[in-house]
C-alpha cells in the first residue's frame, strides 16, 4: 500500500445525472450496503456522490489503476456518519475518508493510518 492521500471531487450535478440514468442498475457496481446507504437517504444523488468520491480517493490512496466497474465494487466503503466514511483495505488496514461539501462539489480525502 502506498502512503499517498488519495483525494477525489465530485460535482453534485453530474452525479445528479448519472443516478438519472442508471439508478436501476446501482447494485451492478456498489455493494448491498453502499446502495442501501444511496436509496435510504433523503437525497439519493448527493450520497452516490460521497460514494463514487471515496472510492475514488481509496484507489489512488492504495496506488491503484482503475480496473473496471468490479474493480470499483471491490472497494467497499461504509458509511459512519454523513461526513465520515472508512475503508478496510485487502490486508486489514482501516483507513478514513473525510468529506468537504458545498454547493455545487464534494471532496473526499481518504488518509493511510501512518499519516
Amino acid at each position: 500500500m502506498h502512503n499517498s492521500i488519495g483525494i477525489d471531487i465530485v460535482e453534485w450535478k453530474k452525479a445528479r445525472s448519472f443516478y438519472g440514468r442508471h439508478r436501476a442498475r446501482l447494485d451492478s457496481f456498489l455493494t448491498a450496503s453502499e446502495k442501501k446507504f444511496v436509496e435510504n437517504g433523503p437525497k439519493p444523488d448527493k450520497a452516490l456522490a460521497m460514494i463514487f468520491a471515496a472510492k475514488e480517493a481509496a484507489f489512488k490512496t492504495l496506488g491503484m489503476s482503475w480496473m473496471g466497474p468490479e474493480g470499483f465494487r471491490r472497494i467497499k466503503v461504509r458509511p459512519v456518519s454523513s461526513k465520515r466514511f472508512s475503508f478496510l483495505t485487502p490486508g486489514g488496514r482501516k483507513l478514513r475518508i473525510t468529506f468537504k461539501m458545498n454547493r455545487r462539489y464534494v471532496v473526499a480525502c481518504c488518509v493511510p493510518p501512518s499519516v
